[in-house]
């Protein structure tokens, strides 16, 4: 039997050791780091803007979200998060402390129901991104037709290899459409027996397909990744688009995230 529970982890400014790409000389010069006023503001900025509304969209409710954060995290933050969350039924904040990466992201996971489920099929989005309306609704849909033609008993992947980086370096705040070489991480899922207690953070989400069967949708743009000055990896394309239009571009925002080309000009 193959009966799958969706989940998903946002981390939120979670002060873990690892997980980084930036080195930090101690865990107090890190948490100043992540919890420095100026830095959260800009981070609830694109949370509110983008992250919120595409959790809100979402065609298929049926799902759990565990958004990861720090127990140092002000009492002003933890309240806006909050408050940005209460119309979110799905998600639930998880304060820990500071812990090594993978084991903070699977306690996360793990204080979420299983609803007598056979798998989890725990994705992943970073909490300045968006995800299409139709991801928790695709995620269940691939899974279900991949249990059909591979080894349940193992870890599978799912990706979204095709969106719009969204480059708030730029003056013009530039959107292109990008369609990656490897497996990007906004819905990025790994459908794990529950038994196995792994999820998707285990590996490097670009590598993610040199480890587990992998199957990457690019029927249509299912993200919009944000670049800007806070990113703590490299933000960098692996692969263009084709060449969508702006009309193209401006009617794939508005149906699948509820946005347009003026309004992520003008964020």
């Amino acid at each position: 039997m193959f009966k799958p529970i969706i989940k998903g982890v946002i981390r939120f400014s979670y002060p873990s050791e690892g997980g980084f790409a930036k080195d930090f000389a101690n865990a107090t010069e890190h948490e100043a780091f992540l919890f420095d006023h100026d830095r959260l503001e800009r981070r609830f900025h694109l949370f509110e803007s983008l992250t919120l509304p595409s959790l809100r969209g979402q065609t298929d409710g049926d799902y759990h979200l565990a958004v990861l954060t720090g127990e140092g995290l002000p009492a002003w933050a933890l309240k806006r998060l909050q408050a940005g969350l209460a119309d979110v039924p799905q998600a639930r904040i998880v304060q820990l402390p500071r812990m090594n990466h993978y084991p903070a992201t699977r306690e996360a996971l793990e204080q979420m129901p299983d609803d007598g489920a056979t798998h989890v099929a725990g994705f992943r989005l970073d909490d300045d991104d968006a995800m299409h309306f139709e991801t928790v609704e695709r995620i269940r849909e691939i899974a279900n037709g991949m249990a059909q033609i591979t080894d349940t008993e193992k870890p599978f992947a799912i990706g979204f290899n095709r969106g719009f980086f969204l480059d708030r370096s730029d003056r013009d705040n530039a959107i292109t459409e990008v369609r990656e070489r490897s497996p990007i991480g906004i819905g990025l899922t790994l459908v794990v027996p529950i038994k196995q207690r792994s999820n998707v953070f285990r590996r490097n989400h670009r590598f993610l397909h040199q480890f587990y069967d992998c199957y990457t949708d690019v029927s249509r743009p299912m993200f919009i990744r944000s670049v800007h000055e806070d990113n703590d990896s490299g933000a960098v394309s692996t692969g263009a688009g084709k060449g969508m239009t702006r009309a193209e571009i401006d009617t794939a925002l508005q149906s699948g995230f509820g946005t347009d080309l003026a309004t992520l000009k003008a964020l």
